[in-house]
């Protein structure tokens, strides 16, 4: 919390050091309109008009091959591909107000076994502060609030299957996100500069049988899933009105497990189980590549893998993704 009072307070700085307007280069920029579709990971801080709607189906392809340890080397495993629709809705509401709802399905396989679940859904309610303003410090900013549905698959798992089963974490999470997006008109072409912070603070689950926190049979009681982080920083460059390069850096990080209380119940082998995870931390990358059809229309694809971690899965895979609003 004390820093997000402290970022809150380097806002309103900001913001009042914004009125000054500073120039930032010459009056100048490229001959064409700026089309944009944004990028994978990063909430886009410029909020729809009253009325205004844009979808945005997403492809997501992967296979994890293993998991980062305590001492961020990686402990190979076998295989698990992973096929994740992805749907976004979002709509205006009220001036500088949005709402946004994504929706996923996930698809695991790993050798003859496999397991298809939804995966928790995310709503977002968001609040446009700032306007960029051209030639200026001052960039598009909003305020959400992101809200966690547990409509993912988190516990009465299969012992034999719960990585492939395992598609939610079973808790509500709330928490604030501040997105802030800056675009810098350069001789020729266009550079964007994303910045995203979310917090989400986690409330307690209830647990029965072998679930995504660990557990046997028997296993009967409540647990708190760590609080989540999330630092995204996005680059997005137009080499011209239609094709551009886009790439996220995202760092994820989820506080240990607490407060477990009940009947842990036994393993197979008949040993008291064991209930809860350790803090993790994950940072990936989705560098990729935009082909922009109109002012509202665009596609993009590349790739999305994880570069580093502690107490995380390690992932490679590709991605397809058609933005659309109307």
């Amino acid at each position: 919390m004390k820093y997000i009072v402290a970022l809150c307070v380097l806002t309103q700085s900001y913001l009042s050091a914004s009125q000054l307007n500073v120039p930032i280069i010459e009056d100048t920029q490229p001959s064409y309109n700026l089309w944009y579709t944004g990028s994978l990971l990063q909430l886009t801080p410029v909020n729809l008009s009253p009325g205004q709607i844009a979808i945005e189906p997403v492809l997501i392809v992967s296979s994890i091959y293993g998991f980062y340890n305590s001492n961020w080397g990686i402990n190979h495993t076998k295989s698990i591909l992973s096929i994740n629709p992805v749907m976004e809705f979002k709509m205006g509401l009220f001036p500088k107000t949005e709402i946004k709802i994504v929706g996923a399905y996930v698809s695991k396989f790993q050798g003859k076994e496999s397991s298809s679940n939804f995966q928790d859904m995310f709503l977002y309610f968001g609040y446009e502060i700032l306007k960029d303003k051209k030639h200026s410090f001052t960039p598009d900013l909003s305020l959400f609030l992101q809200v966690t549905v547990p409509t993912g698959r988190f516990d009465k798992l299969d012992s034999q299957k719960i990585l492939l089963e395992t598609s939610g974490q079973g808790a509500y999470q709330i928490g604030p996100a501040l997105s802030y997006q800056k675009i810098f008109y350069l001789p020729k072409n266009y550079f964007i500069l994303y910045g995203n912070i979310i917090y989400l603070f986690s409330t307690e689950v209830s647990l029965k049988g072998y679930n995504a926190y660990g557990g046997g049979k028997g296993t009967r009681g409540t647990v708190r899933p760590g609080d989540r982080c999330f630092f995204i920083l996005s680059g997005e460059y137009l080499f011209n009105q239609n094709w551009g390069f886009v790439c996220d850096a995202q760092l994820f990080y989820q506080g240990k497990t607490t407060n477990f209380k009940g009947n842990s119940g036994l393993t197979e082998a008949g040993t008291p189980a064991t209930i809860g995870l350790p803090a993790s931390l994950q940072i990936s990358i989705t560098p990729s590549i935009e082909y922009n059809f109109s002012e509202n229309c665009g596609v993009y694809g590349g790739a999305w893998l994880t570069v580093a971690g502690k107490n995380a899965a390690a992932f490679a895979g590709g991605f397809a993704a058609l933005v659309y609003g109307f």
